[in-house]
């Protein structure tokens, strides 16, 4: 798509693979998704009723601004179905995203790249009966993430040329309930 500001297009891929198997008590849902995008961000045109003007309209301040981005998904979700109607669901997954942009919206114009990796489970069993339904589960992630800032020109004295943000994140959730 070229976008509809001048320099504000983007190229996007897409791959997905999907595998699946039902024999009634038994599925399996396989997928594997990649995605690349690769975009050229415009900035906000300036002045009043600038959005009036059929040339400043398309006009793009930043034709430098981008964002490029890849994902990465696995998961597969295996369910089981009993003979007294009460359903076992086990999914699985695994994700890494990477995204680098220049955050063309702020005056000193750094270049942001942040990216996460993560595993895990979603697990739930589900009880049905004449006077009673219930559902019970959990929910188990464990991620790293990781985000640099850097800007490659000095701003202000506040706001200097170099190295703004460099950290990296553990997180682990889990998240029992019943229904």
């Amino acid at each position: 798509d070229g976008g509809y500001k001048h320099y504000s297009g983007f190229e996007q891929q897409k791959l997905n693979f999907l595998h699946q198997y039902d024999n009634g008590n038994l599925s399996v849902k396989n997928v594997f998704a990649i995605t690349n995008l690769e975009q050229e961000t415009a900035g906000f045109i300036k002045g009043k009723d600038a959005y009036k003007d059929k040339i400043q309209k398309r006009f793009n301040p930043n034709p430098e601004a981008y964002r490029d981005n890849q994902t990465y998904r696995l998961y597969s979700q295996l369910g089981y179905a009993f003979e007294s109607g009460s359903k076992l669901r086990f999914t699985p997954y695994l994700r890494h995203v990477r995204t680098e942009f220049l955050m063309h919206f702020l005056p000193w114009q750094p270049v942001e790249t942040n990216e996460q990796m993560g595993l895990g489970v979603q697990a739930q069993y589900e009880f049905n009966s004449e006077d009673v339904s219930w559902l019970v589960g959990v929910d188990l992630d464990l991620t790293e993430g990781s985000l640099i800032e850097d800007q490659k020109q000095p701003f202000s004295p506040s706001k200097p040329e170099g190295l703004h943000y460099n950290y990296e994140v553990d997180a682990l959730v889990l998240s029992p309930f019943v229904k």
